[in-house]
This record gives structure tokens, C-alpha cells and sequence, in this order.
């Protein structure tokens, strides 16, 4: 899809993203169907499709996709929480960007990108986030 995200209010964004939501809403998951959701609507799985999901998986991705998609759920696990995700996608970011980067660094980073961040993004919080992107970053350095 070639996404580029980009310092957004509530985290990394592209515009793309939104696309491919509105192609699953209603097939995959709820929350769309005004074809506009607010900040922090909840966006809800459709389970009932949870068999087909998994049949896709196991027979159209190949070893690769299935490997990637794995790593991914690892990388996400304990990080469901919408907070706890624009927390991690916000690390995430940063340090894509700046590599180099100790947990200082990024909390620094973080308050500068906007003071909703600086406000809810506590210093443990975003030690939490550091602390577990390094342990998983290894993941996807391939």
C-alpha cells in the first residue's frame, strides 16, 4: 500500500489507512457506517467471521505472510488498549525515524509532539512502550 505516516494528533497516520477500514466495515468490523467515526469510537471486530479469518490465513497467505502476521501479534500482544496502541505506534515511529534513540530521547520526543501526548503519555508508560518495542524490534529487522 505504500503508507507514509505522518505526526498526527493521536499518532502516526495516512490517510490510506482509512480506505481499507471503510472496505471492512461492515464485512469485518462495525463502527463506520456513517462513513466518519470519531476520535475513540470503538471500532468492533465482527468474531462471527472469526473461521473464515483463519481458513484465509492458513490458506491464501504463504509462509512468509503467516510468519510477518505472527511477529505482529506478538509485537501487539498486551498493547490492545486503544491508548496502549497510539502509545506503542508513537514509539514505533520515533524510533523508526531515530534509531538511536534511549527512552529519554523519546520521551522528549513525545512531549514535543503535541501536549495531549505530553499529558497522557507518563514517563513509566512510555518506559513500558520502549522497553517492549526493544524486546520485539529484533522481530522485524529482517
Amino acid at each position: 500500500m505504500k503508507l507514509e505516516f505522518k505526526p498526527y494528533i493521536y499518532g502516526p497516520y495516512d490517510e490510506k489507512v482509512t480506505h481499507v477500514l471503510y472496505a471492512l466495515n461492515g464485512q469485518y468490523l462495525k463502527g463506520l457506517e456513517q462513513k466518519q467515526a470519531k476520535s475513540f469510537e470503538p471500532l468492533l471486530l465482527d468474531y462471527s467471521k472469526w473461521k473464515e479469518v483463519s481458513t484465509y490465513v492458513a490458506e491464501q497467505l504463504n509462509e512468509a505472510e503467516q510468519d510477518r502476521l505472527q511477529r505482529l501479534i506478538q509485537l501487539l500482544t498486551g498493547f490492545e488498549s486503544e491508548l496502549s496502541l497510539e502509545l506503542l505506534a508513537t514509539v514505533d515511529f520515533i524510533l523508526a525515524r531515530n534509531p538511536e534513540y534511549n527512552q529519554k530521547q523519546v520521551m522528549e520526543a513525545i512531549r514535543r509532539w503535541n501536549r495531549r501526548k505530553e499529558r497522557l503519555f507518563k514517563e513509566e508508560y512510555v518506559q513500558i512502550a520502549y522497553n517492549h518495542w526493544v524486546e520485539h524490534q529484533a522481530l522485524f529487522s529482517n
